[in-house]
């Protein structure tokens, strides 16, 4: 990620990679930058190389207009295909959308509690993933603080399907320090017809909100019934990492 020394992202650096994400039913609109969008490089798994080389992607064209042609290393990809688990149906495009249409809602996207988050100045930053349940309520209830208590009951009584959508929330700053200001859960393993009635959690600062009527029915709407619940104490939390440790890393953790 590019930043400069004061840890500010470099806004002219990223350039397209900016985004305007509308609520077309409430006529609202936030400034979004995913952060898949900063990665360049990626480790590659093929018998012709070492194990997990690493692979830069480039794409070359005329400055302002789409790529001609891009490059993975020595390859050209031309179709990207990404398996899932047998009982997964929700895509990632799919998981995107709801996510990011949910963040730029008035009645429940980030700049209802963070009315500054989200402007072409200081957009809001997301990091979306899939992961196992199991693995993701472990980690975030270890890597909550003191300050979080009360956030880590709600998250130890959550109920979840086997695997979820995690759309993980940021200012520029928490970013860097790997620290996140919230987060949206849906439903991984619901259909794609089911939109936004796949989301399972909203959280932001001070504010959680368990979709419980979705959790036991996904098929039924949101329900505006379901108030987003105020905490006393909150700060941001550490961004989940469970498979994403590194030798030395997982090393040092076990000697702890």
């Amino acid at each position: 990620m590019r930043r400069e020394e004061n840890g500010e992202i470099q806004y002219d650096k990223i350039g397209r990679k900016i985004y305007a994400v509308y609520d077309t039913m409430g006529g609202n609109h936030i400034w979004l930058i995913d952060s898949a969008d900063l990665c360049d490089n990626y480790i590659v798994m093929d018998d012709g190389h070492s194990p997990y080389e690493n692979f830069e992607w480039k794409s070359t064209g005329e400055k302002g207009r789409a790529a001609d042609k891009s490059t993975l290393g020595a390859y050209e990809p031309d179709t990207l295909m990404v398996p899932l688990y047998k009982r997964m149906f929700l895509e990632a495009q799919d998981a995107y959308d709801i996510c990011t249409s949910a963040l730029a809602s008035k009645e429940v996207g980030v700049q209802r509690f963070k009315p500054e988050l989200g402007t072409k100045k200081s957009p809001v930053i997301i990091r979306l993933f899939m992961c196992s349940s199991r693995n993701y309520k472990q980690r975030r209830i270890t890597n909550f603080g003191i300050k979080n208590k009360e956030v880590r009951e709600r998250y130890i009584n959550l109920l979840l399907p086997r695997f979820v959508w995690v759309c993980e929330i940021y200012d520029s700053r928490g970013y860097i320090r790997g620290k996140m200001i919230g987060e949206i859960v849906i439903d991984a393993t619901a259909s794609p017809y089911d939109g936004s009635k796949s989301i399972l959690l909203f959280h932001y600062p001070y504010h959680i909100l368990v979709c419980q009527r979705n959790i036991k029915n996904v098929k039924r709407l949101f329900d505006k019934d379901e108030n987003f619940e105020r905490v006393n104490d909150w700060e941001p939390f550490t961004r989940y990492d469970h498979n994403l440790f590194s030798p030395k890393e997982i090393k040092a953790n076990e000697n702890r």
